[in-house]
This record gives structure tokens, C-alpha cells and sequence, in this order.
């Protein structure tokens, strides 16, 4: 599950803290500099993250510390304290792609690295951690109403209650579910019982797209301060039709009518 979930929080943290490589006038050597550190950040962040309210407390730290000062000084700092990295292809691509940038596309170009870097970082941590569950039986599925709508299922000793609504999936406290693998076997159990549409009402949602959504609710769980009442809905994943494929961003705008500020996470507005 720390994958993707850092991957976006990491990505989210350093474009929307207001930081810019615009303010530097230091050539695209500085923004490669950039991109190495966060290498070297993000593979600290592999090794270490055990869980996701770690990763909230790390992440909080150090945009409260360093977001301040300037970006080339926060990734330094980040990356001096960076104990592993990825491989040098990851940071040949993100070089590149950064060397043929105007000073304007710089920003996106190594926002886009950093995911990236972060993709291919955090993929060691989900082949490591793996999962519990080796088929969709291990859950036992069951259908307590009779009805075909409310069902329970059991993960890590604990019963879970999913619901099911016309092209609709819920979960209830589907936060304490942690793992990937975990959640694409689990998706797979209930669309097997009841398909959902993809958003152009025509395919349909697979498993894999639908854990993605879900480390979507698990990441706003844990970075969406405490008062938000996003927060108690993001424990509660549901699957439907609209919301595939959605980003952090744009699931926090749906359920709020506004775009997500750094404030927001941290808890500083």
C-alpha cells in the first residue's frame, strides 16, 4: 500500500507547497540536482515508512522545516539524510527529461520525475511487504441479507461489511486495509459477485483500478487532518462509476467544491 499512496503524497507536497524552480535562475544543472535528491529522499522513504501515519508524521516534518527555506535546500538537506536510492535509469529518465525543458516547463517536468522516481522506489517496499491473502475464497464473501446488497467478509481476523448498490461498492472502514495485493483480491471478490461500470458507462471497473482508488481514500485518511469531515468519509472506500481513475486532487474537490491546499493536509489553514 506505501506506494502509491507516498508516491501522490510526495508528488502533492512539493507542487502545491508554493515551492517553484522558477525562482531559481540556476540553470536546468540545478533542476537535475533537484531530481537526484529526491531520488535519494524517496528511497529513505521506502526503506523507513512502516506505516502510514509515519509517513504522515515524516512527510509533515519536513515541508514544516524545509518548505520554508528554498527547494534546492530542502531536497539537499533530504537527500544528505537519504540512505538508499533507485536505479540510475530512474534518474538518467528523470535527467532528460528535464534537460530539453524551457524554465517554464521545469516545474512540470520534475513533478513528473518525481513520481516517477517515486513508482519505481516504492515498488520494492509492495514486492517485500506482499500480502495475506492468496485467492478471493480466503476472504469468505458471504451475502447476509439474502438480497444481494449487504455482505460481510473477513480480513486479518476482523469482519469487514460491504455494501452493494446499483453499480456501487462500499467498504466500511476499508482504511484499516493496508495492502495492495490485499485490495486488488478483495475488488476482485466483489465485482465477480457484482460488476461496476467504468466511467464511460459502457466497460467495466477491474480490480486493479478500483485499489487504486481505494489507496486514493486510505492517503486522504491519513494526510486530511483530523476536523475535515472529508476525513470520516475517506474511511469508507465506494466504488462507482465516476470516481475511476480520479487523482487526490480531484477526489478532494469533488467531496469539497474546492482545490487542495497544502494547509489543508497539515492542518496550518
Amino acid at each position: 500500500m506505501k506506494k502509491r499512496v507516498v508516491i501522490a503524497a510526495l508528488a502533492m507536497a512539493f507542487v502545491m507547497s508554493g515551492c517553484s524552480l522558477n525562482d531559481y535562475n540556476e540553470g536546468l544543472d540545478e533542476a537535475n540536482e533537484l531530481v537526484s535528491g529526491v531520488v535519494d529522499a524517496v528511497g529513505e522513504l521506502a526503506n523507513e515508512s512502516g506505516a502510514l501515519s509515519e509517513i504522515k508524521d515524516n512527510v509533515k516534518d519536513s515541508i514544516n522545516e524545509e518548505v520554508t527555506e528554498s527547494v534546492k535546500e530542502t531536497v539537499r538537506e533530504a537527500g544528505k539524510q537519504a540512505a538508499g536510492a533507485v536505479t540510475d535509469s530512474v534518474k538518467d529518465a528523470a535527467s532528460k527529461a528535464l534537460s530539453d525543458a524551457t524554465s517554464k516547463a521545469v516545474t512540470d517536468a520534475a513533478s513528473q520525475a518525481v513520481s516517477d522516481v517515486a513508482s519505481q522506489a516504492l515498488s520494492a517496499a509492495e514486492d517485500s511487504e506482499g500480502g495475506i491473502l492468496s485467492s478471493a475464497e480466503d476472504i469468505e464473501l458471504t451475502n447476509t441479507d439474502g438480497k444481494g446488497k449487504n455482505y460481510s467478509f473477513k480480513y486479518d481476523g476482523q469482519e469487514y461489511t460491504a455494501i452493494y448498490t446499483t453499480d456501487n461498492w462500499k467498504i466500511k472502514n476499508s482504511y484499516k486495509i493496508l495492502s495492495e495485493t490485499d485490495q486488488i483480491i478483495i475488488c476482485q471478490a466483489l465485482i465477480d459477485e457484482h460488476p461496476v461500470h467504468g466511467k464511460d458507462m459502457v466497460s467495466f471497473r477491474t480490480a486493479e483500478d478500483m485499489a487504486y482508488e481505494w489507496q486514493i481514500h486510505n492517503m486522504a485518511y491519513v494526510f486530511i487532518r483530523d476536523d475535515d469531515d472529508l476525513k470520516n468519509h475517506a474511511k469508507d472506500v465506494d466504488f462507482d462509476p465516476e470516481d475511476q481513475g480520479m487523482t487526490m486532487e480531484e477526489f478532494y474537490k469533488s467531496r469539497t467544491g474546492k482545490d487542495l491546499d497544502i494547509g489543508d493536509i497539515l492542518g496550518d489553514n
